[in-house]
């Protein structure tokens, strides 16, 4: 990985060999890169961007070029290090869509009662406050900011990871509870740790970080949907089955809760301990509702050690 070029703000010289030879008989090929994004829309490090640039292009104007108009857009977050330096970012087009489906899943999760017309006004009004800044981007600030000052000796990684969910619940995405970024990001070290390094290695623009973390966050709010969706596929097509089968009538509320959970495969154990636990009962109703499945040869029953465990029985 190769470090970017130092460079001095605007008064820096490399500008004015813009209109010197042979640089000015290709400043148009100059000019198209005052961007902060490249042609695909994504924010790239030096590192990859210098393979993308026109051959005979200067590296240095080129990322002169770039960091300038990034600078432009510049929004400070908080000073870290010694010496003190500024995390700083550029607010991107996919991450304020990010931001604006988890808004939107608030309002939601919270029973929200307004028109869809006045929901989306309300979200707009808030992306205007003076000074707002979204909890996801200060929760993945925080992320970073205890990954970089590594204050503890070991374990660095999960409480910054932990102090982010907090955040989210603090702010109230309870929906984080169910939302786990940790196994994405264990999936992926290689780009999880490039991020840091991106960041690090810009003066501390956390655009890289914010970038890749928001990635995380969309796949793992996706797959959380995806999930919600089946369960709630399969709950219907459960409660058709039991209809149809003739068990509706015989079965309690909590025997029908324990059956799907059986037979979607989420669960194949049960106990009265965690029955009670999961149900929100006492023992002795957990224990009468696993011996009623029983009785009515839906559950098989064994004794293992001091305590009963329950199981689906196998179909014939």
């Amino acid at each position: 990985m190769r470090n970017p070029p130092r460079l001095r703000g605007r008064s820096d010289p490399v500008f004015d060999r813009l209109g010197q030879s042979p640089h000015k008989e290709r400043l148009c090929d100059y000019l198209a890169l005052l961007k902060p994004l490249d042609d695909r829309g994504r924010y790239l490090s030096y590192d990859a961007l210098r393979y993308r640039w026109a051959p005979g292009l200067d590296s240095n104007l080129c990322w002169a070029l770039v960091k300038k108009a990034r600078a432009a857009q510049y929004s400070r977050l908080m000073s870290l290090g010694e010496p003190s330096r500024w995390l700083q970012f550029v607010m991107k087009i996919s991450e304020m869509r990010t931001l604006a489906d988890l808004a939107g899943h608030v309002l939601q999760h919270r029973g929200c009662r307004l028109p869809v017309h006045r929901r989306n006004g309300f979200l707009r009004q808030r992306r205007l406050q003076a000074n707002y800044l979204h909890p996801l981007i200060k929760g993945i600030a925080l992320h970073f900011a205890l990954g970089y000052e590594h204050p503890f000796r070991d374990g660095n990684g999960r409480v910054a990871r932990a102090l982010f969910y907090w955040f989210m619940f603090k702010n109230d995405y309870s929906a984080f509870r169910y939302i786990a970024i940790s196994v994405l990001l264990r999936n992926a070290p290689v780009k999880y740790g490039r991020s840091y390094l991106d960041t690090e290695a810009d003066d501390l623009d956390l655009t890289y970080f914010i970038d890749f973390q928001c990635s995380v966050v969309l796949r793992a709010v996706g797959s959380f949907t995806e999930a919600y969706r089946k369960s709630l596929i399969d709950a219907q097509q459960f409660d058709c089955w039991l209809q149809e089968s003739g068990f509706l009538e015989q079965l309690t509320e909590k025997q029908r809760a324990l059956y799907q959970v059986a037979k979607s495969g989420m669960a194949k154990e049960f106990t009265a301990g965690n029955v009670k636990e999961n149900l929100g009962c006492s023992y002795n109703t957990a224990s009468a509702t696993l011996n009623g499945l029983v009785e009515l040869k839906l559950f098989e029953k064994r004794r293992m050690g001091r305590e009963c465990v329950y199981f689906l029985r196998e179909p014939l």
